[in-house]
């Protein structure tokens, strides 16, 4: 991008803000370690907001959550999908709206036929159960979703192979934007032998 060749390549000064207003603290503590130096604070509006969550939490960290699959990737066109993946997240966002039908939800991929093949089965599974409409479930490729926000995140990662390639995940800045959208709730979708090993 423009930025990062005025940043890195030119050594053009810059000011970094390190107020951050959309993530729980538990979301906030990994990117902030890993990308901002430890350096992100919460602004008082976070550290205020409800310690209440919706019931389907289903863990007692709460805000965050690996999910490990074993699926497989596939190729599609010059893209990938992760079927496995894409079945779990819709089955996940069942869950959700089986206990909380407010939230707005954001489903983001760093691959479009992932996002396409979700969208897919999301809309046919809206034919069968109305709770799971579009209209508060947004589903967007992570370029796509840049400066957005939704109470509940998911994230699939797609790749799971053998050979331990993980693609655009490589890409740190596309990653710091997957994993800092969520306000209340994370869940990351992954193969853990694909990027344990990666």
């Amino acid at each position: 991008s423009m930025m990062w060749r005025l940043l890195e390549v030119n050594q053009q000064p810059f000011h970094s803000l390190n107020i951050q207003y959309r993530m729980r603290a538990k979301i906030k503590h990994f990117p902030s370690n890993r990308y901002y130096h430890g350096r992100l604070q919460d602004h008082d509006s976070i550290k205020n907001r409800s310690t209440h969550l919706p019931s389907h939490i289903m863990h007692p960290d709460g805000v965050k959550l690996w999910l490990n699959l074993d699926g497989q990737e596939e190729r599609s066109g010059l893209s990938f999908i992760n079927r496995s993946e894409a079945l779990a997240i819709v089955s996940l966002i069942k869950a959700i709206r089986a206990h909380d039908t407010k939230s707005h939800i954001g489903v983001i991929s760093f691959y479009s036929a992932q996002i396409r093949l979700i969208g897919h089965i999301l809309k046919d599974e809206n034919k069968k159960n109305s709770k799971i409409s579009p209209d508060n479930i947004a589903v967007h490729t992570v370029d796509g979703f840049q400066g957005d926000e939704k109470d509940i995140m998911i994230v699939s990662f797609v790749r799971a192979n053998q050979q331990h390639h993980i693609g655009f995940l490589n890409d740190f800045r596309r990653l710091n934007v997957a994993i800092t959208r969520a306000k209340d709730v994370l869940y990351i979708f992954g193969n853990a032998a694909t990027f344990n090993k990666a």
